[in-house]
């Protein structure tokens, strides 16, 4: 059975829209995951008493904080901005995954109408 240049093109788009799909459920899991991460760390600053020393992790070395105020402040713009940016990926995620469903629906019936009747 040979397949017309629309149906073509429609399953070429069709994975390249499963593609970026992937790249951005990929992205937004990490995301996810590093907003959890700061999220927690967050809590545990607010649990930490005064004297107690804090460490940040920056690459492979634990450096000590000596302002907690600044590192929460810091902790909690980095929390927003990963917010919002979790927020725009699951937007694209879901408009993505919309077209994904209308081209494989659409695919779908293009193949069985090019289909010889009665097999």
């Amino acid at each position: 059975m040979e397949i017309s240049a629309k149906l073509e093109n429609q399953i070429n788009q069709f994975e390249q829209i499963r593609t970026q799909l992937q790249m951005i459920s990929n992205q937004r899991i990490q995301m996810a995951s590093s907003l959890k991460e700061i999220e927690t760390a967050i809590e545990e600053l607010e649990k930490v008493k005064k004297k107690t020393p804090v460490y940040r992790n920056i690459g492979s070395l634990l450096v000590k904080v000596d302002d907690i105020d600044a590192l929460k402040t810091d902790l909690k713009e980095k929390q927003d901005t990963l917010d919002i940016r979790v927020k725009q990926l699951e937007k694209q995620e879901k408009t993505l995954t919309e077209k994904f469903t209308s081209l494989q629906e659409s695919i779908q019936k293009a193949i069985q109408e090019q289909q010889p009747q009665g097999s």
